[in-house]
């Protein structure tokens, strides 16, 4: 038996034929009907569920982006701006103008936007590693969002993701990253968020309004029961933004700088400072699920 299912991005094929399955695949998208207690052999067929009414639109919508490596929106939202038109309140005439927000996978479109972020010197201020472990060219980000795309979006494990306008275009990173516990600096295990934003878009509140929605969606969606965050104690917009989506500050932690990006400029400045530190001081917060 075969069934055609629409996604908003197009046509999904269920089938609950394996011979089927792995024919259609070939030229479009499939998931196999895989029945409890069935004897078939569903290997390579990556999309599958007990049920035909077990495949809803967002199981159906991810098969489609997976098979066509198109970039999957996780979450999305709204801010709002006071732009000078119709009220008239204290003198000044201005409405409130909605706009929305997406989170997604990255794209080889953003390309050119990933490269301006990380030449950003506030950024590169403020990265968590050795500048030459980041990609450098247009043709390096291809290569790592094409990367992402094989690897390790198909996981569907935290990662990852771009913060978009409402016109598709990036305003900034955002995700999630597995670190294992370091015992000398005290940090635990665990998934650890992280966010960069573009400079046109800063000190918009979009960062702290992105990362709580995806706070929300990552302990619901893998039921994830804590969230942790390092951020230099001199990144000021970091630490509003951690108090802001509800994380609180565990501990102050001292790494040495030779080992840390943070803080570059204080080590410039001191080059020529016999006092000049050796280390620099990092804040770990943690957020638990409600």
């Amino acid at each position: 038996m075969k069934k055609t299912k629409m996604t908003e991005k197009g046509e999904v094929v269920l089938t609950d034929s394996p011979e089927e399955a792995r024919t259609l695949q070939k030229s479009i998208p499939v998931i196999g009907i895989c029945s409890p207690g069935s004897d078939k052999d569903w290997s390579g067929i990556s999309f599958l569920a007990d049920d035909w009414e077990d495949v809803d639109d967002e199981y159906a919508e991810l098969a489609y982006c997976r098979y066509y490596h198109l970039p999957r929106v996780l979450v999305c939202g709204e801010w709002s701006v006071a732009s000078e038109q119709k009220l008239v309140i204290g003198g000044q005439n201005f409405e409130e103008q909605t706009h929305t927000w997406l989170i997604r996978e990255a794209d080889k479109k953003d390309v050119k936007a990933f490269e301006t972020l990380y030449n950003d010197d506030e950024v590169k201020r403020f990265l968590p590693y050795p500048l030459e472990k980041q990609a450098q060219t247009c043709k390096d980000w291809e290569d790592w969002i094409e990367s992402l795309h094989q690897y390790v979006y198909p996981s569907e494990e935290p990662s990852m993701w771009v913060l978009a306008d409402e016109n598709d275009d990036m305003i900034g990173r955002i995700g999630l990253e597995y670190k294992e516990e370091n015992k000398e600096n005290g940090t635990p295990d665990g998934y650890y968020l992280g966010y960069a934003i573009l400079p046109k878009w800063r000190k918009k509140g979009l960062a702290a309004k992105a990362a709580s929605r995806l706070l929300k969606y990552c302990f619901e969606y893998w039921q994830l029961k804590e969230v942790y965050l390092l951020c230099s104690s001199e990144n000021m917009a970091s630490v509003k933004t951690a108090l802001a989506c509800g994380f609180t500050k565990m501990s102050s932690i001292e790494v040495p700088i030779q080992n840390s990006v943070f803080l570059q400029d204080i080590v410039e400045h001191c080059l020529n400072d016999c006092a000049c530190v050796s280390t620099s001081l990092l804040f770990l917060f943690a957020r638990k699920a409600l």
